[in-house]
């Protein structure tokens, strides 16, 4: 049952969510006090101009995935596989030569001194992926082969530990530090090589060879269901690149990597919501493709109750320990970003609740609508990065970028949920929009008391446990029994 398989995906996902979150708390308190905010401005500024130049790569991922969940037979699997590293490979090296092109224009550009080195190290970075297996995360998580996933996030999270530790143990700057973890990474690729070899055994692809003539087709194939979605994808994660590179040219890099600090705590949210449910229903969802709707109804269901109910809980958190999470990962350095990681923690409303039904809208490969949802939010949030940006600083940055979302939440609401219900997404997309005002308005309030009387630890417990109160009660009340969890039956 679709259900069962579900449960087994997300004890999995959540499972490297932990470890990954603690490993990434470590890492990053260590990183961000070693370097402070001047250099990781300016490590964020390199990464920016990769986030970039990426926008020419093919993300086959969420095309992969269901085609991998739905496919018949191991030559089928083995096939879309390479296809799928192929498109990958070609990709990365040709990244990896914009990057070394790029690095003397874009140093020249921010007269930020250093930068032309990181733009090198990163490209360096792309032509080392490809020593990479065929199998990576996403094959894993297509062939629902969960253990072999878990396994996999272990030895990445091991290398990323002994990455900052090798960087801080011998003083290494940050090319130092982009080109250990380069040198490390060639351990996951020698473990994902041995992973495809077993693979090979238990898959029964050692019977089922892949033909060159097939291969091609199915790469060209997947590359062409794929760019529309890759182009989603890029500007779904936009927010993070658009807005270093603008705050690179206005502001100084310690500004930068302040903004840089609160982009990646909420990135890092956003990531582990989508780990530990979106992405363990992209499989399901692929299998369910011809099945009928009120089975694709009823799986949202869940999966949207389910996310809401997250996003509040991580929202309202970050909202009322922001100070303590900069003292925390950061030290006093960081202190400027808390008013920043307050603000963009209302972004989370209106992008995470919609996981859900962009992952159900993406299994069904229909993309070119929802590029021009995605294309009308980055020409909104640009227009107002330099709008806002003059007037209010680094918080215009993040008001741009929060605003941008519910732009996004408004026009993907009503084009997911018109697909979803047909006739009857009217009453869905006035109760979507309902739920998402009704958290912003407790994670605001919420923002707004702990701003006006700057309560101590204790009393940010007190409000943290208010707030969630509050919000429980009311995504309980508001729709009473069909409140379905999806970790209830």
């Amino acid at each position: 049952m679709w259900h069962q398989k579900i449960l087994r995906g997300i004890s999995t996902f959540s499972a490297v969510w932990i470890l990954r979150l603690g490993t990434g708390l470590i890492t990053s308190a260590c990183l961000y006090r070693y370097f402070g905010p001047s250099l990781m401005g300016l490590l964020a500024v390199g990464s920016s101009v990769l986030g970039i130049i990426s926008f020419i790569v093919i993300e086959t991922d969420v095309v992969v995935v269901p085609r991998l969940a739905g496919s018949g037979s191991p030559e089928t699997a083995h096939r879309i596989v390479w296809s799928n590293y192929l498109i990958k490979a070609a990709c990365r090296l040709l990244v990896g030569l914009l990057m070394f092109a790029a690095a003397g224009p874009a140093e020249a550009f921010y007269h930020f001194e250093g930068l032309h080195s990181i733009v090198i190290a990163l490209g360096i970075v792309q032509w080392v992926a490809i020593l990479g297996s065929p199998v990576g995360p996403e094959v894993l998580q297509g062939l629902l082969q969960y253990k072999r996933y878990l396994w996999q996030a272990l030895v990445m999270i091991a290398v990323q530990l002994a990455t900052a530790g090798y960087t801080i143990l011998t003083h290494q700057t940050v090319v130092g530090y982009i080109l250990c973890g380069a040198a490390l990474d060639l351990a996951v690729s020698a473990y994902n090589w041995w992973l495809y070899a077993s693979l090979r055994r238990s898959a029964g692809w050692a019977a089922a060879p892949v033909r060159w003539s097939e291969l091609w087709a199915d790469a060209l194939s997947l590359a062409q269901r794929s760019i529309p979605v890759s182009l989603n994808q890029i500007l779904y994660k936009s927010y993070l690149n658009m807005g270093t590179l603008f705050a690179g040219k206005w502001f100084s890099t310690t500004t930068v990597g302040h903004l840089s600090f609160a982009l990646n705590i909420v990135n890092k949210v956003n990531s582990a919501v989508n780990t530990m449910v979106s992405t363990a229903f992209l499989p399901v969802f692929g299998e369910l493709k011809g099945r009928a709707r009120t089975e694709l109804e009823e799986l949202y269901e869940r999966g949207y109750h389910t996310v809401l109910l997250l996003t509040a809980v991580a929202t309202l958190m970050l909202a009322v320990f922001a100070r303590e999470i900069a003292l925390v990962l950061g030290g006093p350095s960081y202190l400027p970003a808390t008013i920043l990681l307050q603000l963009l923690t209302v972004q989370l409303i209106f992008r995470v609740p919609l996981q859900i039904l962009r992952m159900l809208y993406l299994s069904m490969e229909k993309t070119w609508t929802l590029l021009a949802v995605f294309f009308a939010k980055t020409v909104c949030e640009v227009v107002l990065f330099f709008t806002l940006a003059h007037w209010m600083g680094a918080k215009g940055i993040v008001l741009a970028q929060v605003l941008s979302y519910v732009v996004y939440a408004v026009g993907f609401g009503r084009l997911g949920l018109r697909f979803l219900y047909a006739d009857r997404y009217v009453r869905q997309l006035l109760a979507f929009g309902r739920d998402l005002l009704a958290v912003a308005v407790l994670v605001g309030a919420a923002i707004a008391v702990n701003a006006w009387i700057e309560p101590s630890f204790a009393g940010n417990v007190g409000l943290a446990c208010v707030s969630l109160m509050l919000a429980s009660a009311w995504l309980w009340l508001a729709s009473g029994q069909k409140r379905v969890f999806v970790l209830g039956r």
